[in-house]
């Protein structure tokens, strides 16, 4: 029981079963990948007592980690306030674990924001976090030193979930997604989602499309917010469409209707901002919809 305060109980379970010495090794496993952060967590710190600080990053790290275990999820480590996690590494889940993911990122943050009213209440400052998410193949098993090693993940889509995270505070959403997890097995059919943008990372070549992972279906079903969300999305997925085809003044126009809805929506401000600039002045022929995002 005390072994597994410091390693994920899955992971405490696989050594145990193996009978074996750990080594040094890792295999290819296609994963979902996760890592979450505190949003001004340094403002947050100055802020309050550390002991008061202790409390609330003590509650908020069990509440999120136990959510994520809830949906079979592993808690690879937390890093001060982060939490990276994964799905389906050391025990294979079906085909759905991005989707088992996904769910456990809107359950955080339904979870979040009963704490952050009860800690407003208190007097604390707002605690939001953001999130990042990516299905992809890595290696992963245990890394490090022959005398000193964890079990963990390595690969260039461990660092695209943290660039994905680090792109929430850019568009102001709470939960970024890439295409693959988009389009993985269980969630192109169980959540709400609009495509946000098409971008290409610091340290990757290639383009990644960004989507908000809205709501989950099964929470908002037979409600108002139903509605809601799913015009929310399929609007915005029309005006991406629009600018990305060359259409920046049909996209105002749809724009203008969207803001009427949503005016403090960031993505829409951004794409506003994008088409006035392209109307002026009109790019080249051979233009790109794609940005290139040079910060971490």
């Amino acid at each position: 029981r005390s072994f597994s305060r410091y390693m994920d109980p899955y992971v405490v379970q696989v050594l145990v079963q193996s009978r074996q010495e750990a080594k040094l090794g890792v295999a290819k496993a296609e994963v979902t990948i996760f890592f979450s952060d505190i949003a001004n967590f340094t403002g947050l710190a100055e802020s309050v007592e550390p002991n008061v600080l202790l409390a609330v990053l003590s509650e908020y790290l069990d509440k999120m980690s136990a959510i994520v275990m809830k949906h079979d999820g592993v808690i690879g480590e937390f890093i001060g306030d982060a939490i990276m996690a994964w799905w389906n590494v050391p025990w294979e889940l079906d085909t759905c674990h991005t989707a088992a993911g996904l769910v456990a990122a809107m359950e955080q943050q339904q979870r979040l924001s009963e704490l952050r009213h009860r800690w407003c209440q208190q007097g604390l400052p707002e605690i939001r976090a953001r999130m990042g998410l990516v299905r992809g193949t890595v290696l992963a098993g245990n890394i490090g030193s022959h005398n000193r090693m964890k079990y963990g993940l390595v690969g260039d889509s461990v660092n695209l979930a943290s660039r994905l995270e680090s792109l929430c505070k850019r568009y102001k959403v709470q939960v970024l997604i890439d295409n693959q997890a988009r389009n993985a097995p269980g969630a192109t059919t169980g959540f709400y989602v609009r495509p946000v943008d098409l971008v290409t990372v610091k340290g990757r070549t290639g383009t990644t499309e960004l989507f908000e992972l809205v709501a989950c279906k099964a929470h908002v079903d037979g409600t108002t917010l139903n509605d809601m969300y799913a015009k929310f999305c399929y609007d915005f997925e029309v005006v991406q469409k629009l600018y990305r085809s060359r259409h920046f003044a049909e996209a105002l126009e749809a724009l203008a209707a969207y803001q009427q809805l949503w005016p403090s929506d960031e993505p829409a401000r951004l794409l506003r901002d994008r088409c006035e600039a392209y109307l002026e002045n009109p790019p080249p022929l051979d233009w790109s919809p794609v940005e290139h995002i040079d910060e971490k």
